[in-house]
């Protein structure tokens, strides 16, 4: 078993979004507001949001998390940064994040690595 190229990822994502995102998009759906109430109150929304960051409890919380971070390792600036790097620039138009990439990549590794120790574990417990 090989990792999946960047191409069958993509391959995967549209046909997950093609078949309506599946069980993930359905839990999406019932926590994302619908298209109209964004195009109602999406303006207000981002600037409540913009109020909120510029609070300066949330700049020392945020701060204070990306200091957390970076302490095991995770150079994140803020959350927003960590979600990018989760699930990249637009998490429902099919592309594929670095931190997908190398998930995928440790996974073929892994397999390609530990091939004959896995088949045989499987054999045995067939």
């Amino acid at each position: 078993m090989k990792a999946m190229t960047d191409e069958d990822r993509a391959e995967v994502a549209e046909r997950q979004m093609a078949a309506g995102g599946g069980c993930y998009m359905e839990a999406w759906s019932r926590v994302i507001p619908s298209e109209a109430f964004r195009e109602e109150f999406g303006d207000a929304m981002e600037d409540a949001y913009e109020r909120a960051e510029a609070d300066p409890r949330f700049v020392k919380a945020e701060a204070d998390w990306s200091a957390c971070m970076a302490e095991r390792g995770h150079a994140l600036a803020s959350r927003r940064d960590m979600l990018k790097y989760l699930h990249g620039d637009n998490p429902f138009g099919g592309e594929i994040s670095e931190f997908q990439k190398r998930v995928q990549k440790a996974g073929g590794d892994f397999i390609d690595t530990n091939r004959d120790r896995l088949l045989e574990v499987w054999k045995r417990n067939r």
